[in-house]
């Protein structure tokens, strides 16, 4: 996985029944999603570097709070939903 393989940063509303607060945040974001199918999680910093994978099927909270401060990226993917997700931590 690589940063060049990123095709859009979506940054608005979109189709897809999720919801990411807070985001600025002090690292601690929450994921709502709802859907009958698996989705998978990939955060990484803005290198490219993967910080951290799930799998989720509902909400969930993502802490990451023992990263430093800065822009990440949340990649959503999943069998009806592909996108990405810019999320910055403050301190």
């Amino acid at each position: 996985f690589s940063l060049e393989e990123i095709i859009a940063i979506d940054e608005g509303n979109t189709a897809h029944n999720f919801n990411l607060f807070p985001n600025p945040s002090n690292g601690n974001f929450f994921l709502e999603y709802h859907s009958v199918n698996v989705i998978k999680v990939l955060i990484t910093n803005i290198k490219g570097q993967i910080i951290m994978t799930h799998a989720i099927k509902n909400s969930f909270w993502f802490d990451l709070t023992d990263q430093k401060p800065g822009l990440y990226f949340m990649h959503i993917m999943g069998e009806d939903i592909n996108t990405v997700k810019k999320i910055s931590i403050l301190k």
